[in-house]
């Protein structure tokens, strides 16, 4: 295969990801058809398949890039930290830099969406709780070298800080005037935090 072909697979892939997610988020996830992509895309659906079996494959796609682009802002925000810089509104800031505000209800939209969908297709659910499990198990990777405890309460830990930074949000996109965004994580970060010696 020539570089030439691979190259225009690349950039095809990289279309249709990026056309899905704004397909997904206007029409729904569960409205979305391959049809629908390809339309606004301007492909066939045979180039679709040549990347994707599914729109479920598409969203995990987008999921496992956005997964990276996050664990990477973690690390890098929360390991310049360090253990002597290391305090509980230093931490919050940080994770909350990590989130790109630019996206996150159109990211939020889709995601939930798609959780929804998960839960009831237990096929779905078990690939997405892998990725969940991996969001973790970096997050837990970065935490083990700024906080002090066993990997166990590493871990409970981990997941907690995960529901609020994924929960939150959405009071704030439901009732923003009543719950400004990232007000409920200054809120809840802080004690969550505090149990684990980070004041």
């Amino acid at each position: 295969m020539s570089t030439e072909i691979i190259t225009s697979r690349a950039i095809t892939r990289v279309q249709l990801c990026t056309v899905g997610m704004d397909v997904f988020v206007r029409k729904g996830f569960g409205c979305t058809t391959v049809e629908d992509i390809c339309e606004r895309a301007g492909c066939l659906a045979d180039d679709f398949y040549d990347h994707f079996a599914s729109t479920e494959e598409l969203f995990l796609a987008l999921f496992d890039t956005r997964l990276t682009a996050n664990c990477e802002r973690i690390s890098e925000l929360l390991l310049r930290l360090g253990t002597e810089q290391l305090t509980a509104d230093r931490m919050i800031t940080a994770l909350l830099h990590a989130k790109n505000a630019d996206d996150e209800r159109a990211w939020y939209l889709v995601s939930m969406e798609f959780s929804l969908h998960a839960i009831r297709h237990p096929e779905f659910a078990e690939r997405l709780a892998l990725r969940d499990a991996q969001a973790r198990d970096h997050m837990v990777s970065v935490l083990r070298r700024v906080i002090d405890r066993p990997d166990a309460e590493l871990h409970r830990l981990a997941r907690m800080l995960i529901v609020i930074l994924e929960g939150a949000p959405a009071q704030s996109l439901v009732e923003p005037h009543l719950v400004p965004p990232t007000s409920l994580e200054h809120e809840l970060l802080p004690i969550v935090l505090g149990y684990y010696g980070v004041s």
